[in-house]
């Protein structure tokens, strides 16, 4: 749809890896994936549990980049106070014949070639300033040493990405290890630095801790998902 709406743009597929309906993930792999990319690039994000409804569509500006995804909370976490964010009139991009089911090709698909090829110009009366914020929430401290980390996704691989970003949370304790149950799972640099089989936890390549099993699943191992609790603590 978007060569055919304009031929001579450039299309780059990021991932159809992200959870059905879950737009925090598609948050975090979209805000750790957009710098990447050339200034100029216009970032597509479809994760649309609203599709069909009156949701709105925004468009945004940060630092070059521009973003264009369903006003669900997928942008938060991205932008910050004072980024510009519209919210035009999809209706003269739209494919004809419309469905309510697949707005990803009929409207956001042709409103991106419309804004790649500069037919679609946005205006200060299309400026929005009650999109929709999710903030993620930070960990909390529980007690000297002490935190609750939640998890935010699970990858292909089964790892555990939690909420302690380091560019946000700071480097870990000195000392820390998370509990998880009756598990204590050691913070280690490298899947290779526990045995085969064994559990760790470690700063992924987005910087965030997350908990692993080499050469398995820690999802299955440990039965957990997204929104579920750990326990980080430094040593006794």
């Amino acid at each position: 749809v978007f060569l055919g709406c304009f031929p001579a743009g450039n299309w780059v597929d990021l991932t159809h890896g992200i959870p059905p309906q879950d737009t925090r993930a598609a948050s975090l792999e979209l805000r750790h994936a957009y710098s990447y990319f050339p200034v100029g690039t216009l970032h597509v994000a479809i994760v649309d549990p609203g599709v069909g409804t009156s949701r709105r569509i925004i468009v945004a500006e940060k630092s070059g980049h521009g973003f264009l995804a369903p006003d669900n909370g997928l942008l938060d976490g991205i932008l910050e106070e004072g980024d510009p964010v519209w919210a035009p009139d999809p209706a003269p991009w739209e494919l004809p014949n419309k469905s309510s089911t697949f707005h990803g090709r009929d409207v956001f698909t042709p409103m991106a070639a419309a804004l790649a090829s500069g037919r679609l110009v946005l205006a200060d009366r299309d400026l929005c300033l009650d999109w929709v914020r999710c903030p993620e929430k930070a960990p909390e401290q529980v007690s000297k040493g002490g935190f609750t980390l939640r998890i935010l996704m699970v990858d292909h691989f089964g790892n555990l990405v939690t909420n302690w970003d380091v560019s946000q949370s700071g480097t870990l304790p000195e000392g820390a290890e998370v509990r998880i149950g009756s598990h204590v799972v050691p913070i280690v640099k490298t899947y290779a630095d526990v045995p085969c089989m064994g559990l760790l936890a470690l700063i992924d390549s987005i910087g965030h801790l997350e908990i692993a099993q080499r050469d398995g699943s820690a999802a299955d191992r440990l039965g957990l998902g997204v929104g579920d609790v750990l326990e980080l603590r430094t040593k006794p």
